[in-house]
Order: C-alpha cells, then sequence, then structure tokens
C-alpha cells in the first residue's frame, strides 16, 4: 500500500460534556497500490479530499483511536529500500 485518500468535513457532534463540539470526521478511507488498485471507491466524495503518499515508501500499518467516528489516525511509512 503506498498511499491513502479520502474526504474530511467539520461536523457538529455530541461532546462527553453537555456542550456539542464541531468535530472533523474522516469518511471515504480508501489505500491503494503503486498501481493505483484501491480497497474501494469512496461512495460519499462530500468534504475536502485529502490525499498522502511518498515517493520511495508504503504503508508500514496504521494506528490511531476511535469511538463513534475516527478521533485520530496515523499513518507509518517505512522506505521500499528496507524490503
Amino acid at each position: 500500500i503506498v498511499g491513502v485518500r479520502g474526504y474530511v468535513f467539520q461536523e457538529m457532534v455530541e461532546s462527553t460534556n453537555p456542550a456539542r463540539e464541531i468535530e472533523t470526521i474522516i469518511h471515504g478511507l480508501q489505500f491503494y497500490s503503486d498501481k493505483d488498485i484501491g480497497s474501494f471507491s469512496p461512495r460519499c466524495t462530500n468534504g475536502t479530499k485529502f490525499e498522502e503518499s511518498f515517493p520511495g515508501y508504503y504503508i508500514h500499518y496504521v494506528q490511531g483511536y476511535f469511538d463513534e467516528y475516527i478521533r485520530q489516525i496515523q499513518f507509518i511509512w517505512r522506505s521500499t529500500d528496507a524490503l
């Protein structure tokens, strides 16, 4: 997997305290290969498109935090020289 793309948008959501908060929501997340073969095509394309890839690197693993939504996501990249 050499890249990831998707969409983010701002949405008012219930928070753990009584107030409502505006959160950044990630949706339509797609991982793809060096031949641009993707995990799926995002059906929902609302929001701001993002894409992350680095020539000579691949996604080694993904970590983050979620509950009802993805709250945090981090992609750990590794050099293809390490293969």
